[in-house]
């Protein structure tokens, strides 16, 4: 009623550690049973990446959670976790915020490009995790990246304007 359209869960902000994900997955539920997505911030790091996963609340909000989650920042290093829990969870997207440009150059660089090619354009999504990263930045290497890698302009538009597009319910003009 007030014009919010979702929520985003940041695991190391917050300290969620498994313990926590039996109350986070019930308020989870409870924000999609009123139609709203649910982002979890999902990057990669911090001396805390043993103990606070991102990757595991998506994994687990996935069997309680019906609209769409989307994981923020792909996974990072584990972007081929998030991809195959969203073979089987077909409410999961991924946004490309701050991992594309951070990993370029590295193998993790070539799992996000087989991860879109594996599952599809149309569940990826641009984000530019500004003010760390410049929009101008953050786009321009995530369109490289997408054409270096073989990916269709069709797909690019998916990445960069269709997917956010239909996960927020807007038109593109």
């Amino acid at each position: 009623k007030m014009g919010v359209g979702g929520i985003k869960f940041h695991p190391y902000i917050l300290g969620l550690t498994d313990d926590h994900f039996p109350i986070t997955s019930a308020l989870a539920k409870y924000i999609s049973q009123r139609e709203m997505w649910i982002a979890v911030d999902c990057s990669y790091g911090t001396k805390n990446l043993y103990t606070v996963s991102g990757v595991r609340l998506v994994n687990i909000l996935s069997d309680v959670v019906k609209t769409p989650i989307i994981a923020l920042h792909g996974g990072g290093k584990l972007v081929l976790d998030i991809m195959s829990i969203a073979m089987e969870a077909k409410q999961i997207y991924i946004d490309l915020s701050f991992s594309i440009p951070f990993w370029l150059g590295s193998s993790v660089e070539t799992d996000f490009a087989f991860a879109i090619k594996k599952i599809g354009s149309d569940r990826f999504m641009y984000g530019s995790d500004y003010p760390y990263i410049g929009f101008d930045q953050a786009s321009e290497s995530v369109v490289k990246f997408l054409d270096n890698h073989g990916v269709s302009k069709l797909s690019i538009d998916d990445v960069m304007f269709g997917t956010a597009a239909k996960v927020f319910n807007y038109e593109l003009s």
